[in-house]
C-alpha cells in the first residue's frame, strides 16, 4: 500500500470508521447487504477518479449477544482480528 497525503492527527479517528459491535440481534446479512452496497460505491469513486487517491475499506464484524463487559470486549477483538486479516487480504492483492 502507498501513502498519498499525511492525515492530522487532529482529524484521523474521524476519518477511520470502525464496525466493532452491533449487538441484541443478529443482523449479520443487513451488515453483508450494506458493505456490499458501500464497496460498490467505493469502486465507483474510485472508477470516475473522485479524488487523486484510491479509496479502501477495512472492515470487521463481530456480533455481541450479552451486555457485559467480558463479553463486549471479546466481540471487538473479534472485530478487529477480522479487520486485520482483511487489511491483510487488500494488501495482498495490489
Amino acid at each position: 500500500m502507498q501513502d498519498y497525503a499525511e492525515i492530522p492527527n487532529t482529524i484521523k479517528k474521524n476519518l477511520v470508521t470502525r464496525i466493532k459491535i452491533i449487538s441484541g440481534m443478529n443482523i449479520t446479512e443487513k451488515y453483508k447487504k450494506g458493505l456490499l452496497i458501500f464497496k460498490e460505491l467505493i469502486t465507483e469513486a474510485n472508477l470516475a477518479k473522485w479524488y487523486p487517491y484510491p479509496i479502501q475499506i477495512a472492515h470487521g464484524f463481530s456480533i455481541c449477544e450479552e451486555f457485559t463487559r467480558e463479553k463486549i470486549d471479546e466481540a471487538i477483538a473479534i472485530a478487529d482480528s477480522e479487520m486485520y486479516h482483511n487489511k491483510q487480504e487488500i494488501k495482498n492483492n495490489k
